[in-house]
């Protein structure tokens, strides 16, 4: 007996499918995503063991004020190290939901090249009760918990090749005092996925081939969150706007939960 039917789509249904010409650079106007719980291929060694976790379009592995670490692995020193780690928080793995998409741009280039840029955010809390806060001898107030907890993730996220600075994956982090003594700490979490590679069409159907190096989450290569191979989409192009949805139920730009997206052309 074999299996048939659209893959893992769930609430979303495609989009138009007419063909057309892609070509062109294209903005995100809208999406339909549904919530992905698990990364689609095993974590690699590295990421098993990588503290804090790297860049993901899923949730963490379970919130943190029900299971696992209630202190969210904050180690909190008296002292920073500078220049090394300008931060008093030695580690921290702050909790966050699935992302949503917020916009981005594809480009369908003549040359047979394409490149996307695609921007998903959560707004998160994390609670630290006092005994959290004492770890390492030290005693934070809220103010400063927040100040550390930015130059952490500000430090860890390093710089690009020409020097300039990735981005963060936990950014305007906001902490306050909470009712039991401890700190209520609330914070955007961002992806920037962008991708790079070579395209083609037929009929109705896209063929993106990624090129391995070009696949990045913040500016970093994460091997588990990689594809491994084509990655198709249905389209529609009908004059200024563009539909694409992922072929057979699969995802688009192999961000996973993301399954339609309506783009208009830039102008």
């Amino acid at each position: 007996m074999s299996c048939s039917g659209k893959g893992a789509q769930g609430t979303c249904t495609d989009g138009a499918v007419c063909g057309g010409n892609p070509t062109g650079v294209w903005d995100v106007a809208g999406s339909c995503e549904y919530r992905a719980d698990r990364p689609d291929q095993p974590l690699g060694p590295r990421e098993q063991v990588q503290t804090p976790v790297y860049p993901a379009l899923t949730p963490s592995q379970g919130q943190q004020t029900t299971t696992g670490d209630w202190c969210s692995q904050l180690f909190y020193s008296v002292t920073d190290n500078r220049p090394v780690m300008p931060s008093k928080v030695k580690t921290v793995n702050l909790w966050h939901d699935a992302p949503a998409l917020t916009g981005g741009q594809m480009s369908f280039n003549d040359g047979s090249t394409y490149t996307v840029a695609l921007n998903f955010a959560a707004y998160d809390v994390t609670h630290f009760a006092p005994l959290c806060l004492q770890t390492g001898g030290a005693n934070p107030t809220c103010a400063d918990l927040q100040q550390n907890l930015a130059e952490f993730y500000t430090s860890l996220a390093g710089k690009d090749g020409m020097g300039n600075p990735l981005p963060a994956s936990f950014v305007n982090i906001q902490c306050q005092g909470a009712t039991d003594g401890g700190c209520d700490c609330g914070y955007d979490y961002q992806v920037a996925l962008t991708d790079a590679g070579t395209w083609s069409y037929g009929g109705s159907v896209l063929t993106e081939s990624s090129d391995p190096s070009g696949y990045l989450y913040n500016g970093t290569r994460v091997g588990s969150e990689a594809p491994s191979g084509f990655m198709v989409a249905s389209f529609c192009q009908n004059g200024d706007a563009l539909n694409l949805s992922g072929y057979n139920g699969s995802t688009l730009s192999h961000a996973p939960g993301l399954r339609v997206l309506t783009l208009h052309r830039h102008m």
